[in-house]
């Protein structure tokens, strides 16, 4: 079986994030399962989440020699509240990588990469549901534009969204290579000492987070993680751009800030029972990046339930 997902930051998390004396651990974002296996082999209990049953499929496929020290659960992780009732308050760690699996890129079949022939599809669980093609070609150009700077924060937006529906009027957009063709020549000048862009990456991005609605379910899902967390647990949350990681950061400060007036002029911080386990996010190392491309825009934040006081 072939794997195509290198995990991110997995040396990091081995030393700095996860504990000897951790035993259940929750991969929210199973894909491919690197950070799983690795859970696995070090000999901790695991419950897997992916909302792609294929992708799902291919984990279990390759974890099948751990045995019962893996369950599994397709779903959207903002809707797994209920699951983590059957064990709440065991769980030492919940890892969340909000990244696509280079399985979606190189053979699901839907049309995430540039160069592939594929139905311009985008969804990460297939069957029903929005798809980028009916974006692409039915939307009207004023939405086509807003979706693209708003989720991609294309500065092109609006010359990208005229292009497209002058092209979708001699004929429908319909792979995701023809989309990628349409807008390359958008490609941003490259910076100082990185790779020329291709032009449709944040049109890309834009449709996939639109299609699989992927800011909506973040906040609902550390939420259900954090109201089931055992004391002094972790949730552990990978990002790749930076709305993604805003929301992170947002989500995170809700459980940290809580703060009292003191006076009208200052106020002071009260104990929460939470705090971040670093004042800023983890980036890879030049090491990583160079070996690992996908994780050269990785940002990882950790949010700690804290132990009560023995006399609480």
């Amino acid at each position: 079986m072939q794997i195509h997902h290198i995990p991110v930051l997995l040396d990091f998390i081995g030393k700095e994030i996860l504990r000897p004396t951790d035993k259940f651990i929750v991969d929210l974002t199973l894909g491919e399962g690197g950070h799983t296996a690795f859970f696995l082999g070090a000999g901790k209990r695991v419950l897997a989440v992916d909302r792609d049953e294929r992708i799902l499929a291919k984990a279990r496929e390759r974890l099948a020699a751990h045995g019962a020290a893996l369950s599994t659960w397709c779903g959207n992780f903002a809707d797994a509240g209920a699951l983590f009732e059957r064990n709440s308050g065991e769980y030492d760690l919940v890892l969340m990588d909000l990244g696509i699996s280079m399985y979606h890129y190189r053979e699901s079949g839907r049309g995430f990469s540039f160069q592939a022939e594929e139905p311009l599809d985008m969804r990460l669980t297939g069957g029903d549901g929005l798809t980028a093609s009916q974006i692409v070609n039915s939307w009207p150009e004023h939405e086509i534009a807003d979706l693209f700077f708003r989720l991609g924060g294309e500065k092109k937006s609006r010359g990208m969204a005229r292009r497209i529906v002058s092209e979708r009027s001699r004929k429908p957009i319909e792979s995701a290579k023809a989309l990628a063709d349409l807008l390359k020549s958008f490609a941003p000048p490259p910076r100082h000492g990185e790779k020329h862009a291709h032009g449709a990456t944040r049109a890309f991005q834009a449709l996939r987070i639109a299609v699989n609605g992927e800011l909506d379910h973040i906040e609902a899902g550390i939420r259900n993680a954090a109201a089931h967390l055992k004391a002094g647990g972790r949730i552990a949350v990978i990002t790749y751009h930076s709305l993604e990681d805003r929301l992170v950061k947002e989500t995170f400060k809700s459980f940290t800030g809580a703060k009292v007036h003191v006076n009208r002029y200052r106020e002071r911080p009260v104990g929460s029972g939470w705090r971040l386990l670093f004042d800023k996010p983890v980036l890879a190392s030049p090491d990583e990046t160079r070996a690992n491309p996908a994780a050269r825009s990785a940002k990882l934040r950790v949010l700690v339930k804290e132990d009560p006081p023995p006399n609480v």
